[in-house]
């Protein structure tokens, strides 16, 4: 089931958003040196995460900076630990699920050394940065396994926004800067409005702040009103900024354990058809992607290779391509068991 978490209100970077629970962790055994006990105990979070999580040397620095700033001044010894454990897991459950102060002491060398075991989560999750009006039903066309929270773009600026990804344990961020114009026309008679939208996509790792993906959408619409032609024009971006994120997405989370099936379509005998597949299973719950694809002409069966997300089940991509073809191509399914599926044309 998908979760997704809609906040539309201004937020500081350290303020807790709130997050499915995790539902997918690892425990890792960490050893840390720093100045004093709570640094040591940030360096060993932060490096928890960083090897689970693959986290750049730059960005697990910068956790690390502000896991320390969620401890008191006089947080110095494990017993006291509670109090930021509980701050911490509160701040940044996306990643970091639970942890305990094994071992500590100060180094001769007058630096403090603690021990910790770490739950770090490994949820995958994505955050959306975006005015409030333009993009609410995007989630529809994301893959259904991916946690996705949307923010208003102001909330946060620069590297607050890298901070405020990974502590919702998000591995891609993604700022939408929208600059809409409006001017009054006569519509039909009537008072309308004419609006133009220039939507600029940006797609960064939050692993390395690397940017991943940018594109820019020049969006135009007449209505009534502001309100409906925001509206059309979030009709048409929603789509555009999926197809430049599900790719993403599909390198993400649990790909790692993802699998293939073969899909077979048949018969299939007009060419266009073809095309008006493969867009119908970019919006398909669990579908990552198309491998690959073929057509064989003498038994005119269309094979394409999907790869689907973890515990996804067959029969139901099977039931959503069919219902989602329809009434285009009407079909049957044949078959969806293992790795898979047959659907059969009786209407094109």
């Amino acid at each position: 089931m998908r979760s997704v978490v809609l906040v539309l209100t201004l937020l500081s970077p350290l303020v807790h958003v709130g997050w499915a629970k995790c539902v997918k962790s690892e425990d890792v055994v960490v050893e840390a040196m720093d100045v004093d006990f709570k640094s040591s105990v940030a360096t060993a979070l932060s490096q928890a995460v960083a090897q689970s999580r693959g986290l750049f040397v730059s960005v697990a620095e910068k956790l690390k900076e502000v896991l320390v700033t969620s401890m008191t001044d006089n947080e110095t010894t494990a017993t006291e630990s509670s109090v930021f454990q509980q701050e911490i897991t509160t701040r940044y459950g996306g990643l970091i699920n639970g942890f305990r102060v094994q071992e500590h002491r100060r180094d001769p060398s007058g630096l403090y050394w603690a021990k910790l075991s770490v739950n770090v989560c490994l949820d995958p999750a994505v955050v959306i940065y975006v005015s409030p009006g333009f993009l609410e039903n995007i989630t529809e066309s994301l893959p259904s396994w991916i946690t996705v929270y949307m923010l208003p773009l102001d909330s946060v600026r620069g590297e607050d926004m890298l901070t405020q990804a990974l502590s919702l344990g998000a591995s891609i961020y993604v700022p939408i800067d929208i600059q809409a114009s409006y001017r009054d026309i006569i519509l039909s008679g009537n008072r309308g409005v004419s609006a133009q939208v220039i939507a600029t996509f940006s797609a960064l790792d939050a692993r390395s702040g690397e940017v991943l993906d940018r594109a820019v959408f020049s969006l135009n619409s007449v209505a009534g009103s502001i309100d409906a032609a925001n509206a059309l024009i979030a009709r048409e971006l929603t789509p555009a900024v999926a197809k430049r994120l599900v790719p993403l997405l599909a390198r993400e989370g649990g790909l790692n354990n993802n699998r293939l099936i073969a899909l077979r379509i048949s018969p299939l005998k007009r060419s266009g058809n073809r095309s008006l597949i493969l867009r119908r299973l970019e919006k398909v719950p669990g579908v990552l992607k198309v491998v690959e694809e073929s057509y064989e002409g003498d038994s005119f069966t269309f094979v394409v290779t999907l790869s689907l997300a973890p515990q996804v089940d067959s029969c139901s991509v099977a039931k959503s391509l069919s219902e989602a073809l329809a009434p285009q191509i009407r079909t049957a399914i044949g078959e969806c068991q293992g790795d898979q599926i047959f659907l059969k044309v009786y209407q094109e």
